[in-house]
């Protein structure tokens, strides 16, 4: 027999309790809604009721008044009203629109449940916004997701407020406010915060056990002056806390059952300024190893949470573990959310080499030093280095044995060229090719008495 489909909204709010029951991911949006230009355009003064669905594609416009009652506005542009009315619907900002919530009507905005907003470019209040009880439920909760990592969501000068179980906020971007107020009746988890997400605020007010958490990876929490915790604010040790240098926590309501500094299981970064110094300062390596193998030195590492696309790591490498060298860079990818890395040093310096790793971001120049670890090649293979090469490198011989002669093949696999090895006592040779051998890429083939093996070298101009 058929099934009545779930309301959108009620189809939220199970997800809602599925997230919360196994605390797996934050709430995800639905599908977005497409933008074609040649849907229903939304007009000045117009209301939206249950059932309607308007769009906004057109150029950058302030529109005077504009009310969501139950209905959908989708934004595809730049998207201003002055007089912004909503008590239930739902908004969708697309990616690279705009939607600003202005301050015509001088009070705050306040979303009173069957109320949804997915911000996939930028938002702006420019009132308090208050995620409300008054029918808000289980069937018809109040839903804002700050959707990619490149969503932006303003309200620098303003309050969020969420006072009810059935309310929620999700950011996988970037969230700027005066403060967010969690109050008692908020839900467990009520903030939700995705993996190098950033939230910042100027105030904190929290009134909920554990009333942030962050699922996945790592997020940061940004409070540059004040906080008045009333319970504990995170069970998550991968919400990284930036507490301004000016910063301080109330104590002055210990009588009334505040707990100054309540973190929770937060790691906390105190005369911290920005997100950007956590991310790189949060970061711990606990593993970092070197290994010879066929191919060169072999390094690994790890580290307690996930580098992310704002950071690299630099790979140094020292022949006396005292005057390091650049030799390579990892770049972690978009939401990357594996923490083990790898670079292969293909053209080793001899004897004992030292190695470290640098975890850098991009914009703060932040930096965070892996502990230093060493190798002393055995010399069960062959190296050349440098490697790419002008006219010259420099060849060391396996242990105990040196090679008969080299050959060179280009990359259809034509010999272009063959030299003989002339013995000598050292074990190293110095390899100089033919002035008119193009510059590319090669493979040469090094013949022992009774073996080969093959590097890939690459000659440049």
């Amino acid at each position: 027999m058929c099934k009545k489909p779930i309301p959108a909204l009620g189809m939220l709010f199970i997800l809602l309790v599925c997230f919360l029951t196994t605390d797996a991911q934050c709430l995800q949006p639905p599908p977005l809604d497409s933008c074609n230009g040649t849907e229903p355009s939304v007009s000045d003064n117009e209301i939206l009721t249950s059932g309607t669905k308007k769009w906004y594609y057109g150029p950058t416009t302030t529109l005077n008044e504009l009310t969501l009652r139950g209905g959908t506005l989708v934004v595809c542009g730049d998207l201003t009203v002055d007089k912004f009315h909503m008590d239930s619907g739902k908004i969708v900002i697309r990616p690279g629109a705009r939607f600003v919530v202005g301050g015509g009507l001088g009070y705050g905005l306040v979303l009173r449940g069957n109320s949804a907003i997915y911000n996939y470019g930028s938002f702006q209040c420019i009132r308090n916004l208050s995620l409300d009880n008054n029918y808000a439920s289980a069937a018809a909760p109040n839903v804002i997701i700050n959707v990619l990592p490149s969503s932006d969501f303003k309200m620098s000068n303003q309050y969020l407020v969420i006072n009810n179980p059935y309310s929620f906020f999700v950011n996988n971007g970037k969230a700027d406010f005066h403060g967010v107020i969690t109050d008692p009746g908020s839900a467990t988890g009520a903030v939700c915060l995705g993996n190098a997400s950033q939230t910042k605020m100027t105030v904190f007010y929290n009134r909920k056990l554990n009333s942030y958490t962050v699922p996945v990876g790592s997020a940061c929490l940004n409070v540059s002056e004040f906080s008045q915790i009333y319970d504990s604010v995170t069970a998550s040790p991968n919400l990284n806390t930036c507490l301004g240098p000016t910063y301080y926590s109330d104590s002055s309501c210990r009588l009334w059952g505040c707990k100054p500094n309540a973190w929770g299981r937060a790691s906390l970064f105190r005369g911290c300024n920005s997100c950007m110094e956590v991310q790189v300062l949060s970061i711990q390596f606990t593993r970092f190893i070197a290994q010879e193998n066929m191919e060169g030195i072999q390094l690994q590492w790890a580290t307690t949470s996930a580098a992310n696309a704002d950071m690299k790591f630099l790979i140094l490498r020292s022949a006396d573990g005292k005057t390091f060298t650049e030799i390579g860079t990892v770049e972690p990818v978009a939401e990357n959310l594996v923490s083990n890395y790898a670079y292969i040093d293909r053209n080793p310096i001899p004897g004992v080499i030292f190695y470290r790793i640098v975890c850098v971001h991009k914009l703060s120049g932040q930096k965070k030093n892996s502990e230093t670890t060493k190798i002393s090649l055995n010399k069960s293979y062959s190296y050349l280095y440098p490697n790419p090469f002008k006219k010259t490198f420099t060849m060391n011989f396996k242990a105990g044995k040196k090679p008969t002669s080299l050959e060179f093949y280009n990359t259809q696999g034509s010999l272009i060229h063959k030299q003989p090895v002339l013995f000598s006592q050292a074990n190293s040779i110095q390899v100089s090719l033919p002035l008119n051998m193009p510059a590319g890429s090669y493979l040469l083939k090094i013949i022992y008495p009774m073996e080969t093996e093959i590097k890939r070298i690459l000659k440049e101009e």
